[in-house]
């Protein structure tokens, strides 16, 4: 059966396992001692009586002859416990297996790794016959290996995925459903109650659960204390508009000293839409996915585009794709840029440098408002499992409360899609002082980033590419978009 005994029997007392136990009363030196010894048996009768289970618990009152004196009799005591009318359900109840080895995957950066290794060390010490092999991949490689392993039916037995790539491997039947497994996770407040509505329908299909979410979240206005001191300027806050980003970074910059006002990221990307183009009105997809022509070159995204590539091609206040290549650490990490987007799970990184002082303010205004990204990530069990009562004992745990917090609220890298293990993140040890504004984001400006349809991998690397050659100047903001609608409009096939 595995290393997880998966049964269908009928409830009895919740767990439906008792201990029997044996008592000896022992009359000696002229006073009586009663010794309740446990024994390793199990005494568990079901009998059905008039539609409802009576459980018979048997205590057995073993004969001992005590030395000169006393000898107790035998006395078998029955008690009749009725329980509630029972239904047919599943349960899950360890058994005794063999060793098996289920393999998860990854793709955590160096800094976060031995978390992982923990987590990983401690669930094999509670299960000693589930032996994990853990695969990390770097984040330029892990897509391309992880859509080939689904194609050739090879994928890890757990594995992660993030909300703009999941459609495919959904519409390419690379899960096992998860709905009759969870009705086990009890934990928190359940999948009804405790994880967070938007989404939910990301990792659903017909009713069915494909894979956990776990965070949910995007950038906010991160900055660089330092700049503004040395500048005797104030920190940036609710008031400040997208020019005000631009304007600071005009006065800070000297890219000679490789020192930059901001940080330009999420061209072309899942967060692209929601930092950028929301501010002015525009979209860069509709948003039921089916039509780029009309909406990308719309006036309204042109004029977005325009005002934060010019960042990089015109006011030179940004590291283009190439500077940043130079530099071999991430712009806000290595102290170069002043302001930059960050996301939650990028703290740790930037806790890393010990000279950085950083912190979290709301994210600039544009003409149309304020807003900003969000997105999560999951993770499922692959259809080609041999073990997936093992993988689901190891994603349970991973994906419960307790391990969400240990990965993550824990580590101040997320805010988790399971509400019962945000309560931890504002207080987690290496916050800023403006943490709360991430929450507030989350809660009020943020939107959920784009593509989600099953060939967004297929639709980001497009439009990732021809992003870099207009930021770099290879191509006008114009002809990019001609070609983004050419290239792109085919992949289209909605939510």
């Amino acid at each position: 059966m595995g290393p997880l005994g998966r049964i269908t029997r009928r409830k009895v007392l919740g767990t439906g396992l008792l201990g029997g136990a044996s008592t000896l009363a022992l009359a000696a030196c002229g006073e009586t001692v009663v010794e309740r010894v446990e024994v390793p048996v199990e005494v568990i009768k079901e009998v059905q009586v008039a539609g409802e289970t009576v459980v018979q618990e048997v205590e057995v009152v073993k004969e001992v002859e005590v030395p000169g004196e006393t000898v107790v009799k035998e006395v078998e005591v029955v008690k009749e416990v009725p329980v509630e009318v029972v239904k047919e359900v599943e349960v899950f109840v360890p058994a005794e297996a063999e060793k098996v080895t289920i393999s998860t995957s990854h793709s955590w950066p160096e800094h976060r790794y031995q978390e992982q290794i923990d987590f990983d060390d401690l669930f094999m010490g509670r299960h000693p016959n589930i032996e994990i092999d853990r695969r990390n991949t770097v984040w330029a490689e892990y897509w391309t290996k992880t859509f080939a392993q689904a194609a050739a039916g090879t994928l890890p037995d757990v594995f992660y995925n993030q909300d703009t790539r999941i459609a495919a491997f959904l519409s390419s039947d690379s899960y096992i459903g998860l709905t009759d497994y969870m009705r086990q996770m009890t934990d928190g407040y359940g999948w009804e109650n405790d994880f967070v509505d938007l989404l939910k329908p990301i990792v659903t299909r017909d009713g069915e659960v494909y894979a956990i979410p776990y965070d949910w979240g995007g950038p906010v206005l991160s900055y660089n204390k330092a700049y503004f001191d040395d500048a005797g300027s104030s920190y940036p806050d609710a008031s400040w508009m997208n020019t005000d980003v631009l304007e600071f970074s005009k006065e800070v910059t000297v890219a000679e000293d490789r020192k930059w006002g901001f940080a330009y990221r999420y061209w072309g990307n899942w967060g692209h839409e929601g930092i950028y183009n929301r501010q002015f009105g525009g979209r860069w997809i509709s948003d039921d996915e089916l039509e780029i022509s009309g909406v990308m070159d719309s006036a309204e995204t042109l004029a977005s585009n325009e005002f934060w590539s010019n960042f990089a091609l015109v006011d030179k206040v940004t590291p283009n794709p190439a500077d940043e290549e130079a530099l071999g650490v991430h712009p806000m990490t290595g102290g170069h840029v002043a302001m930059y987007h960050a996301p939650p799970w990028q703290a740790a990184g930037f806790n890393d440098n010990p000279d950085l002082d950083w912190d979290i303010a709301p994210s600039e205004s544009g003409p149309e408002g304020q807003f900003g990204a969000a997105l999560g990530s999951n993770y499922g069990i692959a259809k080609n499992t041999e073990h997936p009562d093992a993988a689901w004992q190891y994603l349970s745990e991973y994906m419960s409360t307790e391990g969400m917090n240990y990965m993550w609220t824990y580590q101040a890298t997320a805010i988790c899609a399971r509400k019962s293990a945000q309560l931890g993140f504002p207080s987690a040890p290496g916050q800023p002082d403006g943490v709360q504004h991430w929450i507030d984001a989350v809660n009020t400006y943020l939107v959920p980033g784009k593509p989600l349809s099953e060939n967004s991998n297929e639709i980001l690397r497009i439009n990732g590419e021809i992003m870099r050659d207009m930021i770099l100047g290879a191509t006008t903001l114009q002809e990019a978009t001609a070609q983004a609608v050419e290239e792109i409009e085919p992949l289209l096939v909605g939510l």
